[in-house]
C-alpha cells in the first residue's frame, strides 16, 4: 500500500467519524441540546385488555415508575430492546418499575401473544387501538411522529419524563428509570 493510500483511508475514517458523531439519535432530556415538548405533560390515559385478558388501566398505574413502549412484532428494532425490557422489569418490577408493551402490529391477538410467550415477556402487552396510538403521538412533535419503536418514561404522578424514538441501550434505560423509582429518592 502506498503512503498516498493511507491518507485516502485516514481521511475516509475521519468523514465517517465526524458523520457519526454528527447524526445523533434524536433523544429526549438535555444531554444531547434537544427538548421534547412531550415531556412534562400528562401521560395520555389508556384503559385495555392485556393479551392475557386482565384490565390494564393507566390510572392504577399511578404511583409506579411507567414505561410504555409501542412496539411490533416485525420491527427488528423493537424486538432488539425486549430482552432489555424484560431485564429490567425484572430486576425493578418490585421496585416499583412497570413496563406495559402496546403493539401495533395488525395480526390477531393470538399471533401477538403466541410471540411475547415464546419471547417469555413478563410485562403486560396489549394491542394498541388506532385511537389509543394516535393519541400518544399527537403529544409528540409533527415531526417526530409514526416511529416505532416509540418509548415513554412516566413518573409516578403519570408525567412523561423521557420519550424516545428507536432503540435504546438498556444503560440508558436504567439511568432514566432509576432517579424515578421510590427506593432511589
Amino acid at each position: 500500500m502506498k503512503k498516498g493510500d493511507f491518507y485516502g483511508i485516514g481521511a475516509l475514517v475521519s468523514l465517517a467519524l465526524a458523520v457519526l458523531f454528527s447524526i445523533q439519535p434524536w433523544h429526549s432530556g438535555g444531554d444531547h441540546g434537544h427538548e421534547n415538548p412531550a415531556e412534562g405533560v400528562a401521560a395520555p390515559h389508556f384503559q385495555l385488555l392485556d393479551l392475557d385478558g386482565n384490565p390494564l388501566n393507566s390510572e392504577e398505574l399511578l404511583g409506579k415508575t411507567v414505561l410504555v413502549n409501542f412496539w411490533a412484532t416485525w420491527c427488528g428494532p423493537c424486538r432488539k430492546e425486549i430482552p432489555d425490557f424484560i431485564e429490567l422489569q425484572q430486576k425493578y418490577g418490585e421496585k416499583g418499575l412497570m413496563i406495559v408493551g402496546l403493539s401495533v402490529d395488525k395480526v390477531s391477538a393470538a399471533e401477538v401473544l403466541e410471540w411475547i410467550k415464546d419471547k417469555g415477556v413478563n410485562y403486560p402487552v396489549a394491542l394498541a387501538t388506532e385511537e389509543l396510538f394516535r393519541g400518544w403521538q399527537e403529544i409528540l412533535p409533527e415531526s417526530q411522529r409514526n416511529v416505532i419503536p416509540t418509548s415513554y418514561l412516566i413518573d409516578r404522578e403519570g408525567i412523561v419524563r423521557h420519550v424516545h424514538l428507536g432503540y435504546q441501550p438498556k444503560q440508558v434505560w436504567e439511568a432514566l428509570i432509576l432517579p424515578l423509582l421510590p427506593e432511589a429518592r
